[in-house]
């Protein structure tokens, strides 16, 4: 509001809330990341909240280790689950199976969907901020 010394949360210039890859405030509008992990039945998820910057990265990862989802359907399919991070999969290891739902400007949505190696799944859990997330 102009004239009257304060700034409403719509219109102010830094975001009100700190970002979870950054731990820190931001200036600009938050992106929300949603991971998720589903492992061994049990599923862990929440919302992150991302810096613009901190977006870019998780795009970045998204798209180097994870095939993204068009119109439900993966993009890239393997006939046998693959790991995303490190390439191999034994058959008989036990895997996370890993989503993420992007929301850049706040409209536009991009699904990722892969799966992790038991070596390889605390690595995707921290990269996904699943291990600062709330478990659903």
């Amino acid at each position: 509001m102009v004239g009257t010394g304060t700034t409403t949360r719509r219109e102010a210039i830094m975001a009100y809330d700190p970002c979870d890859c950054h731990a820190q405030r931001f200036r600009g509008k938050s992106v929300y990341a949603y991971p998720a992990e589903i492992s061994l039945g049990q599923r862990t998820g929440g919302r992150v909240r991302l810096c613009p910057s901190g977006a870019a990265s998780f795009c970045d990862w998204a798209s180097k280790h994870l095939d993204e989802i068009s119109d439900g359907v993966a993009t890239t399919t393997h006939e046998q689950p693959v790991c995303g991070l490190c390439g191999e999969l034994g058959p008989t290891e036990p895997v996370s199976r890993l989503y993420l739902t992007l929301y850049p400007d706040h409209k536009t949505r991009h699904d990722y969907s892969g799966w992790a190696c038991a070596r390889c799944a605390t690595q995707a859990r921290s990269a996904m901020l699943l291990t600062f997330s709330l478990a659903t």
